[in-house]
């Protein structure tokens, strides 16, 4: 025989899930991994979740230095957090679609040849060469 179903919060609790701490906690993880997660991204190229960490902060916190024991607190600061987190990498990636590509110049460290350049160093060719032609005839 199937045991039925218990939820791990009965429907007939009451339990608060929106409280002024973990939406000011959940804010505060938004705007850490926000911020870390669009520097990596324009530095590095790569961005991560930040889902796990928000949720290991946010029980830790609310656990140990809060003393309150509700789940339901600790999903809406992991939520908030992890949509915060999620609005820094979609703005990262905008601003990279939108960044024109660096010249060859500052990744290899060769200057690249521009038509103006090419023809000065065409025109000083010319005049050492026509100078070594003097130097012959003498």
């Amino acid at each position: 025989m199937e045991k039925p179903f218990k939820p791990y919060i009965p429907a007939d609790k009451v339990t608060t899930e929106m409280t002024p701490a973990s939406i000011i906690l959940g804010i505060v993880l938004a705007v850490v991994f926000g911020a870390a997660n669009a520097y990596l991204g324009l530095k590095v190229g790569l961005t991560v979740s930040a889902s796990i960490p928000a949720a290991v902060i946010s029980m830790t916190i609310i656990r140990i230095i809060m003393r309150k024991d509700s789940i339901l607190e600790s999903n809406m600061v992991q939520t908030i957090g992890s949509a915060g987190e999620s609005l820094a990498a979609g703005a990262m990636v905008l601003l990279m679609a939108g960044k024109k590509p660096a010249k060859a110049e500052a990744k290899t460290g060769a200057k690249e040849e521009t038509p103006a350049s090419s023809e000065a160093s065409e025109d000083v060719s010319e005049k050492t060469s026509s100078e070594d032609k003097k130097e012959d005839k003498k």
